[in-house]
């Protein structure tokens, strides 16, 4: 089951539940009997992994107050990745 949302013109918007796939293209209001139509909103992703959420949140933010940035961030040493474990004790260069 999915939620879809619909904007009626009077008393603005309202969901319905579904099965995914099924909601029409405008439903009728409930409160005033307006024909209403669906709109697309984002996702539900309060359910998603904390970095997932912390990420989603800062983008967000970003669109409206973007980071400033006043220093080159410092360079993070790079480590060595090897298809092969065995390559990981051969020595470094």
């Amino acid at each position: 089951m999915a939620i879809y949302e619909y904007c009626c013109t009077r008393c603005g918007v309202f969901e319905v539940i579904r099965a995914i796939g099924s909601a029409p293209t405008s439903h009728t209001c409930d409160e005033c009997g307006t024909n209403a139509r669906r709109f697309y909103s984002t996702p539900n992703f309060n359910r998603g992994s904390n970095p997932l959420t912390r990420a989603l949140d800062r983008a967000e933010k970003s669109q409206d107050e973007p980071e400033v940035v006043t220093r080159v961030p410092p360079q993070r040493p790079q480590q060595r990745r090897f298809s092969d474990p065995r390559q990981a004790r051969l020595p470094a260069p």
